[in-house]
């Protein structure tokens, strides 16, 4: 690369000559110097002719080389920031400068960190702190250019977010005295912060406690994962732990920043239930198979000393149950005699009637509907097994009409719907639209309906584990 005129001079060299008829000498000339890009070439030929003027065939050397001063053109990549949480406070550092050459040959490119002479580093070795890197290129020729970039890692320290697992025996979404702790649960957490995320999973403590590490100063998403047999019940929507950094998703999920201090207070209710059984809707107690259940179950004649008489008919007539126009329905049964006995209104007469009654049940008056159900909730309790001391798991909007109305805060058992029906029904026994008493008879008919539909899930009066699917 970039010989002298010397050194291009001296590489042309000389030739000799010889003649059978004395001494010759030969005579050099000199071409132009050609040029092709970066690449230069020059011929020197050399002639001889002897002393009779016979010339020799002339001969020739061509030298190439390149001429190139100029430095290549380096471009190095845009300054990089790692953020690394927790220690140690370092990281593996991909980078890589490119360069061209105006020659097009190739071309070197060496690194160094703190100066230009400064040691050699590497893509992919760990760097801690700030750090500027040199990137040096030199082509062929010797000819050199730098750019410079700096690596900073920043440490991001880790904090805690902390909660507890209660099983929510009264359904309210948050705690109380006496309330246990759930051991086994699976508590998510997802967390961003700048470019960086992660997933944390963990599994309450045997107190029910769980935490993770989370970034400080990310926003994180705190979530459990429910097995089968679970319904959770809080945090309660828009409330906040107790230091205001997490706030409860519509999901029941916490929303928050971490912070150097850690986030407490991130905690999760539930309660554990079974599947409903024992109901058993109007259309049973109005079919065949419901009548053979009252049939089993009545006294048809009835004597002098049949004084407490208990059948379906009796039970079903101290309800305050009410027809279409408020008036008073009562299952006709035998008079207590004073003497002999009395089989009349027989069974067929007094289930017929029943039938009528039960089968043409409409909420215009909502006292006659909410009759119709719950008669067929009693009829379940007595004769097919529904356990009345059984805890309801209501929506919290039906939960929340029987409250206006009873005055009770929930959770409630079959019972208590059953009895404050009744109290209802004799209260009031004609509730059209427009009456002041329609919409809590209504919410309480609702909730017959769904005991008769087995359509609301039991709390389970016993501890029960988590138990999730296998993992994949």
């Amino acid at each position: 690369c970039n010989p002298s005129s010397a050194a291009i001079d001296a590489a042309l060299g000389t030739a000799t000559a010889s003649d059978n008829c004395g001494d010759v000498r030969p005579i050099p000339s000199d071409g132009t110097v050609s040029e092709d890009g970066c690449g230069r070439s020059q011929t020197r030929t050399w002639n001889v002719t002897d002393a009779c003027g016979n010339a020799a065939t002339p001969v020739s050397r061509t030298v190439t080389w390149t001429a190139d001063t100029t430095p290549p053109v380096i471009t190095c990549p845009a300054n990089i920031v790692r953020r690394v949480i927790g220690e140690p406070c370092s990281a593996e550092i991909q980078f890589k400068a490119t360069a061209t050459d105006n020659c097009g040959g190739p071309v070197t490119i060496v690194y160094r960190r703190d100066a230009i002479d400064g040691p050699e580093v590497h893509s992919g070795d760990t760097f801690s702190g700030s750090t500027t890197v040199y990137a040096i290129a030199t082509d062929e020729c010797g000819n050199s250019s730098s750019c410079q970039f700096t690596i900073e890692v920043v440490c991001i320290p880790s904090g805690g977010i902390y909660g507890v697992k209660f099983r929510d025996l009264n359904m309210n979404g948050s705690f109380d005295v006496g309330e246990p702790p759930i051991a086994g649960f699976r508590i998510q957490v997802h967390w961003t912060i700048f470019d960086l995320s992660g997933d944390v999973t963990t599994i309450t403590e045997a107190d029910g406690s769980w935490s993770a590490l989370v970034p400080v100063g990310a926003a994180f998403t705190a979530r459990e994962v429910r097995p089968a047999g679970w319904i959770q019940t809080g945090p309660i929507p828009g409330s906040t732990n107790p230091g205001g950094e997490a706030v409860a998703t519509a999901e029941k999920s916490w929303q928050g920043i971490d912070d150097l201090d850690g986030v407490y207070g991130l905690n999760f209710y539930n309660i554990c239930v079974t599947q409903p059984s024992g109901g058993y809707t109007l259309g049973f107690w109005s079919n065949k198979n419901g009548q053979a259940v009252l049939a089993a179950n009545d006294i048809p004649c009835r004597t002098a000393a049949d004084v407490t008489y208990d059948t379906w008919r009796t039970r079903l007539s101290s309800l305050c149950l009410r027809r279409a126009n408020g008036t008073d329905y009562n299952v006709p049964f035998p008079a207590l005699p004073i003497s002999g006995t009395i089989c009349t209104p027989r069974f067929s007469a007094a289930y017929s009637g029943f039938r009528s009654w039960i089968l043409n049940a409409t909420a215009t008056n909502m006292a006659y509907m909410l009759s119709a159900q719950l008669a067929a909730t009693e009829l379940d309790v007595w004769y097919k097994g529904l356990n009345s001391n059984a805890i309801l798991v209501l929506p919290p909007a039906l939960s929340a009409c029987i409250y206006s109305g009873s005055g009770v805060p929930g959770p409630y058992t079959i019972n208590q719907i059953v009895g404050w029906a009744s109290a209802a029904l004799c209260a009031d026994g004609y509730t059209p639209s427009g009456d002041p008493n329609r919409a809590y008879q209504e919410c309480l008919k609702t909730a017959l309906d769904g005991i008769n539909n087995n359509r609301w899930p039991f709390q389970s009066t016993e501890p029960c584990d988590p138990i999730y699917p296998p993992s994949p």
